[in-house]
């Protein structure tokens, strides 16, 4: 196992006090541990943007939605979409399929592989994320989200692109049988 850990004084004076290497330590954080008055000073980072209808919102990995944004504002930033008209509310944690699908980015994060991601969204229970590169990684369920991750970040240096003739989606949904194809049809 490897790792790295700060320790990152967070009071008892005002978070404005805190150094740059402070901040981005707390910004590179994949956990904070400590003293939960702290912690609750500490601002989540925006992993992606919520989209419903034509309202943007930026959510944390821990599926907090963090606040309200302008369409078409942070580019880089995979989107989640939503059918129109559900309710979001800044500072609440997403429930249901938008909830999973924030939290199985928490993964794409950690592994620095969020800015490949284009979009995400859990339909049936089963995760899917679109890659800028046209590629689409199909999950299945959100559990082990890291695995197949890892098992799709070995995979994928081995595909060309779809508009290069590669692949147009790549399944993990069985890490031990990944399946990379153009025709998602059943045959028989």
């Amino acid at each position: 196992m490897s790792g790295r850990l700060a320790v990152v004084g967070l009071g008892p004076g005002d978070a404005r006090y805190l150094t740059p290497e402070a901040q981005a330590a707390l910004a590179a954080a994949d956990a904070l541990y400590g003293y939960a008055p702290y912690l609750a000073r500490v601002p989540e980072r925006a992993d992606a943007v919520l989209r419903t209808g034509v309202s943007a919102w930026l959510v944390s990995a821990r599926g907090r939605v963090v606040a309200s944004v302008a369409r078409g504002r942070y580019p880089a930033l995979p989107r989640i979409w939503l059918p129109p008209g559900v309710q979001i509310k800044p500072g609440a944690f997403l429930a249901g399929d938008a909830g999973a699908a924030a939290r199985a980015l928490r993964s794409f994060v950690s592994a620095g592989f969020s800015r490949r991601a284009l979009w995400a969204r859990i339909r049936d229970g089963q995760l899917t994320v679109a890659l800028r590169s046209g590629l689409e990684l199909r999950f299945g369920n959100a559990t082990d989200v890291a695995l197949k991750l890892a098992v799709a970040q070995n995979i994928l240096t081995t595909l060309p692109p779809p508009r290069a003739g590669g692949p147009q989606y790549l399944d993990v949904s069985v890490p031990e049988r990944p399946v990379a194809g153009s025709d998602s049809q059943v045959g028989g």
